[in-house]
Protein backbone atom coordinates (compact mmCIF):
# COMPACT_ATOMS: atom_id res chain seq x y z
CA UNK A 1 0.00 0.00 0.00
CA UNK A 2 1.09 3.54 0.12
CA UNK A 3 2.31 4.02 3.62
CA UNK A 4 4.26 0.82 3.20
CA UNK A 5 5.99 2.06 -0.09
CA UNK A 6 6.16 5.41 1.46
CA UNK A 7 7.92 3.88 4.20
CA UNK A 8 10.25 2.03 2.39
CA UNK A 9 11.24 5.50 0.01
CA UNK A 10 12.03 7.45 3.26
CA UNK A 11 14.35 3.65 4.40
CA UNK A 12 16.48 4.08 1.02
CA UNK A 13 16.45 7.90 1.31
CA UNK A 14 18.09 7.94 4.44
CA UNK A 15 21.08 6.06 3.53
CA UNK A 16 24.13 8.59 2.57
CA UNK A 17 24.87 8.53 -1.20
CA UNK A 18 20.96 8.20 -2.35
CA UNK A 19 20.30 11.18 -4.02
CA UNK A 20 16.82 9.98 -5.56
CA UNK A 21 14.66 7.47 -5.67
CA UNK A 22 13.64 7.04 -9.83
CA UNK A 23 10.90 3.67 -9.13
CA UNK A 24 9.71 1.89 -6.74
CA UNK A 25 7.79 -1.09 -7.11
CA UNK A 26 6.28 -3.91 -4.70
CA UNK A 27 4.73 -6.94 -5.42
CA UNK A 28 2.92 -9.37 -3.02
CA UNK A 29 3.32 -13.21 -3.23
CA UNK A 30 1.84 -14.83 -0.59
CA UNK A 31 2.63 -13.47 2.78
CA UNK A 32 5.72 -11.84 1.69
CA UNK A 33 6.94 -8.00 0.15
CA UNK A 34 9.26 -8.30 -3.20
CA UNK A 35 10.94 -4.75 -4.06
CA UNK A 36 12.36 -3.33 -7.24
CA UNK A 37 14.00 0.02 -6.89
CA UNK A 38 16.06 2.40 -8.54
CA UNK A 39 18.14 4.99 -6.86
CA UNK A 40 20.16 7.90 -8.15
CA UNK A 41 23.68 8.42 -7.24
CA UNK A 42 26.84 10.90 -8.04
CA UNK A 43 27.02 9.63 -11.53
CA UNK A 44 30.99 10.20 -10.83
CA UNK A 45 31.48 7.63 -7.85
CA UNK A 46 33.25 4.27 -8.82
CA UNK A 47 30.95 1.46 -9.86
CA UNK A 48 32.12 -0.10 -6.69
CA UNK A 49 30.95 2.74 -4.66
CA UNK A 50 27.66 3.09 -6.31
CA UNK A 51 27.37 -1.15 -5.38
CA UNK A 52 28.22 0.09 -1.76
CA UNK A 53 25.01 2.46 -1.31
CA UNK A 54 22.71 -0.21 -3.16
CA UNK A 55 24.21 -3.05 -0.86
CA UNK A 56 23.26 -0.62 1.70
CA UNK A 57 19.96 0.14 0.66
CA UNK A 58 19.36 -3.94 0.16
CA UNK A 59 20.16 -4.50 3.57
CA UNK A 60 18.35 -1.69 5.07
CA UNK A 61 14.95 -2.33 3.63
CA UNK A 62 15.55 -6.26 4.63
CA UNK A 63 16.33 -5.49 7.95
CA UNK A 64 13.71 -2.85 8.50
CA UNK A 65 10.43 -4.49 6.99
CA UNK A 66 10.38 -8.05 7.87
CA UNK A 67 8.06 -9.25 5.58
CA UNK A 68 10.08 -8.42 2.13
CA UNK A 69 11.49 -11.43 0.79
CA UNK A 70 13.55 -9.49 -2.16
CA UNK A 71 15.04 -6.49 -2.66
CA UNK A 72 16.34 -5.77 -6.71
CA UNK A 73 18.18 -2.59 -6.53
CA UNK A 74 19.38 -1.10 -9.93
CA UNK A 75 21.61 2.32 -9.28
CA UNK A 76 21.49 5.15 -12.29
CA UNK A 77 23.65 8.43 -12.49
CA UNK A 78 22.32 10.86 -10.75
CA UNK A 79 21.25 14.06 -12.90
CA UNK A 80 20.42 17.35 -11.00
CA UNK A 81 18.42 18.68 -13.99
Amino acid sequence: DEDFENAVRESALAVAGVKTIDVLRTSIFGNRIYVEIEISVDGSLSLDAAHDISEQVHDKIEKEFPLVKHVMIHENPYSAK
